[in-house]
């Protein structure tokens, strides 16, 4: 039986799997006129760097998102049994049924690794 290497760093797992792979975000803007932060969902294609913009909103809560992936699977068709992952973040926006609803198009969700307190990216 060959033996397999489970001891798979992130650093691995992330160049390996580049062309199967999704990872989505928020970004904010903050609106001078009418003095709201608006926060736009996005969608990177992390072999192909295509950026797909689902939407903008004021309240980002985990009912919306869930429709913007929705959308997004819609809009991808056929092409989405091209990817297998989805990374994304530990954020409240991203509830059970936005994994689920990947899930279901056979895309595995992947968290990205929690910091330890205090620590951030450089």
């Amino acid at each position: 039986m060959p033996l397999r290497c489970t001891d798979t760093t992130w650093r691995q797992f992330l160049r390996t799997q580049t062309s199967t792979r999704l990872a989505c975000d928020f970004f904010h803007v903050d609106c001078a006129v009418t003095l709201k932060r608006i926060y736009v969902f996005f969608v990177l294609g992390v072999g192909s760097r295509y950026v797909h913009l689902l939407g903008a909103t004021t309240n980002p809560d985990g009912t919306w998102t869930t429709q913007q992936v929705r959308n997004l699977l819609m809009d991808l068709g056929d092409d989405v049994t091209e990817f297998r992952f989805l990374i994304r973040g530990r954020a409240g926006q991203f509830t059970a049924s936005f994994d689920a609803v990947l899930a279901d198009v056979g895309i595995r969700v992947v968290k990205t690794p929690a910091l330890p307190a205090g620590e951030l990216f450089c």
